[in-house]
C-alpha cells in the first residue's frame, strides 16, 4: 500500500448559487510515500439533483496536470468533500450563516487556504492515469 499525503492549497470558486450550483478548481500538492509528486489542480462540479453540501454532491472531473501512480479516488473525494465544506458548508469558515441559513448567495474568486490543509490516505499499488 502506498502512503498518499496532500496540502489543499485554494480554491478557486468559477460559479456558486447557493442551492442551485457549484463549479470550481481546487489547488492541491501530493506526496507518495514520502516523495513530492508535483502540484495540481482539479476541477470539481456540483453532481446533478445532489444538495450541494452532501457527500455525493462533489464530483471530481480531472487531474492536471496528469497524475499516473497509485491512488484511491474514494478516499480523495471523500478528503475533497471534508475540504470544501470546512470552507463553505453549514459550518464552513469562510461564509456568514444567520440561524443556520447561509447569507452569501454567490461566491466568485480564489479563496486561499491559511494555514494550508492536510489531508491523507492509504492507496493500493496500481497505477492509476487521471
Amino acid at each position: 500500500m502506498a502512503r498518499i499525503e496532500g496540502m489543499w492549497e485554494k480554491l478557486f470558486v468559477e460559479d456558486m448559487k447557493v442551492g442551485e450550483h457549484f463549479t470550481g478548481k481546487v489547488f492541491f500538492s501530493l506526496r507518495v510515500d514520502g516523495t513530492a509528486c508535483g502540484a495540481f489542480e482539479v476541477a470539481i462540479k456540483q453532481s446533478v439533483g445532489a444538495k450541494l453540501f452532501s457527500e455525493e454532491a462533489i464530483e471530481v472531473l480531472g487531474f492536471s496536470p496528469k497524475y499516473r501512480g497509485p491512488f484511491n479516488h474514494r478516499l480523495f473525494r471523500f478528503h475533497l468533500w471534508l475540504f470544501f465544506t470546512s470552507l463553505l458548508g453549514p459550518a464552513g469558515r469562510l461564509v456568514v450563516h444567520d440561524n443556520n441559513k447561509m447569507r452569501t448567495q454567490i461566491i466568485n474568486g480564489y479563496l486561499a487556504i491559511n494555514p494550508p490543509s492536510t489531508f491523507s490516505f492509504e492507496a493500493d499499488d496500481s497505477s492509476c492515469a487521471w
